[in-house]
């Protein structure tokens, strides 16, 4: 994998939220420029204001990347959320023939999520005693 890819899985949760983080703040200035009451108290803000001037007529690009960061940045936080989620569940079994049937899935989430968690089926196979 490259290091870039690498870096990725391995920060996947910071990244999906930060994606998603910024795609709020271009949602919340697409509003203040088009929503006309929103856009009369944004000019009283001077930082505000400013924003609005530099921006300027590239406000309409500025509304359709923030409405396709937004769903990219949303889509993959909960993506990344629901794996994690999924993989505390199966992997808190105690049973070692639950483990073996969803052995597969916990290794391929194991992939895609960070390097802790490939760590954590490893724990697991040794706690349950699993020969390959």
């Amino acid at each position: 994998m490259t290091s870039w890819g690498s870096f990725w899985y391995e920060h996947r949760f910071e990244l999906s939220g930060s994606i998603f983080a910024v795609g709020v703040v271009l949602m919340f200035v697409m509003v203040i420029a088009y929503v006309s009451s929103v856009r009369a108290w944004a000019e009283t803000v001077p930082i505000l204001q400013n924003l609005l001037v530099g921006i300027g007529p590239w406000i309409f690009w500025e509304a359709i990347v923030a409405v396709f960061v937004l769903l990219f940045g949303g889509f993959y936080f909960v993506d990344t959320l629901r794996k994690g989620r999924e993989f505390e569940r199966l992997i808190r079994t105690n049973s070692k023939e639950m483990f073996l049937k969803n052995r597969r899935r916990m290794e391929n989430l194991a992939l895609v999520l960070p390097g802790r968690y490939a760590k954590r089926v490893e724990k697991k196979r040794a706690e349950l005693k699993v020969r390959d």
